[in-house]
């Protein structure tokens, strides 16, 4: 039975098909995704798993792993064609047993398990669209394929157990970076970019990030952390994040599941109503680590907390009975500093004594009353 998800692809390849090459490439491909595959070369069977592999490994870190059940089964089917591939492919060509492998660990995401990639050169032949001769979905985006398997590629010498300390020769920049944003078209997955100045993946701020209880590891927020954010404030940073609220309905999500974070901010920063209950409780590791997250951007790269009432949101996480005394008063105080209404002096000596204290853009403004 094949998957739901037939293919992976950025509009390059789907603005590149007049009418009748649509009908014959792309339908072909939703129609029946394993012909599609075997018909094509080894050379563009290479292609096609490397590149898709990419993008599943990047959707899986995005989910801590626990991706939504239309995503696993696109990865079995990744799996098959590349159990397949490497049944009948020559071990003589070692640019094929490359992309193979590389291939074959993209899609094994076992924490536990430590890869060594090749040179990212080696593999850019896969990924570039530009040398293709056959009709292959593209993920064309060097912004995206170039700094990201840099990324996979250096944590992947890493096991969990690790000392996570990075090496002054791992230092890396590309510039004008590219994040993936997915939305379902029929039976594929249609990849957009937002742009982002710079990738630059600095060791001394990652090994400073370790001493501070950041967020260096391997998940989606590391990578995050690499990014120039300096023409951003926190909202808009935290909407690039809520793009990935793929489901709407907390009810369809498994509780605990790290999507309810990007679900409750989706409903947040867009204020959306509706007649889906919109009071969604995240798993507490979860919101740590955004918090972690949110307080090192704005210590570390400068970007402002333009929305104090969405992190009042992510402290109440949806269930104000179990917060503390404090937390209630800094939600309290978050609600209203940016508003013309009174803040108490309990409000705003919770706020000094919590974790934003020092950002002098929650201060209440010149002249407003406590």
């Amino acid at each position: 039975m094949q998957p739901f998800i037939k293919f992976i692809s950025d509009n390059s390849f789907v603005s590149s098909c007049k009418d009748t090459q649509f009908a014959e490439v792309v339908g072909s491909w939703k129609k029946d995704c394993d012909s599609a595959f075997n018909a094509l070369s080894l050379a563009g069977k290479c292609k096609h798993l490397v590149r898709q592999s990419l993008m599943v490994n990047f959707i899986y870190r995005v989910y801590h792993n626990e991706p939504w059940f239309l995503f696993i089964d696109y990865r079995n089917q990744l799996m098959h064609w590349l159990e397949k591939t490497l049944n009948v492919s020559s071990e003589n060509d070692p640019m094929i047993a490359n992309a193979l492998r590389v291939s074959k660990m993209l899609l094994n995401m076992n924490p536990m398990e430590s890869y060594l990639f090749p040179p990212i050169n080696d593999m850019l032949v896969y990924l570039d669209s530009s040398t293709d001769t056959e009709r292959i979905p593209s993920i064309a985006d060097k912004g995206f394929y170039i700094p990201y398997l840099h990324f996979v590629s250096r944590i992947s010498l890493y096991s969990d157990g690790d000392n996570k300390v990075v090496f002054k020769e791992d230092e890396f920049k590309y510039p004008v970076a590219a994040i993936p944003k997915f939305s379902f078209m029929d039976n594929y997955l249609f990849v957009e970019y937002q742009k982002i100045p710079e990738y630059h993946y600095d060791p001394a701020f990652l090994n400073r990030s370790i001493d501070m209880k950041g967020s260096y590891s391997k998940n989606f927020l590391s990578y995050l952390l690499c990014m120039d954010w300096s023409e951003m404030n926190l909202s808009q940073v935290l909407a690039l994040l809520s793009n990935y609220a793929l489901v709407f309905d907390a009810n369809a999500i498994k509780p605990g599941n790290v999507a309810l974070v990007y679900s409750k901010l989706w409903r947040t920063i867009f204020d959306f109503t509706g007649n889906i209950p919109v009071n969604i409780v995240c798993d507490i590791v979860y919101l740590k680590q955004i918090m972690n997250f949110i307080l090192t951007l704005r210590s570390a790269k400068k970007v402002k907390i333009d929305d104090p009432q969405l992190v009042a949101k992510l402290i109440e996480n949806g269930k104000e009975t179990k917060t503390t005394e404090d937390e209630k008063l800094l939600i309290a105080y978050l609600e209203k500093v940016q508003s013309t209404t009174e803040t108490s002096m309990e409000e705003y000596h919770a706020f000094k004594r919590s974790i934003f204290s020092h950002f002098e853009e929650l201060e209440p403004s010149p002249g407003k009353r406590l």
